[in-house]
């Protein structure tokens, strides 16, 4: 295979690897509705059927070295910040809320971010005698 037939091909993976991290956060917005409104009877054992589906697109992904990925603090390559909280309680850059999990994918070895992850961050707050 040519340089540009891995780049084209690796290129197609990776967006099929986003359709089924895309179909995951659509099972975990079921997955925390149902929790949340406290399903039970025959719409639990759905919801617990689709949850075994949810298992088996993770499985998938991971035998393709796709995992989702988690850190205490902000990086860069890993992590797109859609909102900043000012806090003297947590170090600047530290990860306060998810609002998008991160995947990584290890198609040669090395660890590359297929999605970045959406977080609040902490910045230290302004010093009011500026």
């Amino acid at each position: 295979m040519t340089p540009e037939e891995e780049h084209q091909h690796r290129e197609k993976l990776r967006e099929i690897f986003m359709g089924m991290v895309e179909v995951l956060d659509a099972f975990e917005r079921l997955e925390k509705v149902a929790d949340e409104a406290g399903v039970d009877g025959d719409a639990k054992k759905w919801i617990d059927r689709f949850m075994k589906v949810k298992k088996r697109v993770e499985n998938l992904l991971a035998q393709q070295k796709v995992q989702r990925a988690g850190f205490d603090s902000f990086q860069d390559e890993l992590h797109e910040v859609v909102d900043v909280l000012a806090t003297d309680e947590k170090p600047p850059n530290t990860i306060l809320e998810l609002h998008e999990p991160a995947y990584v994918w290890f198609p040669d070895g090395l660890m590359r971010a297929l999605r970045k992850a959406r977080v609040v961050v902490a910045v230290a707050p302004k010093d009011s005698k500026g």
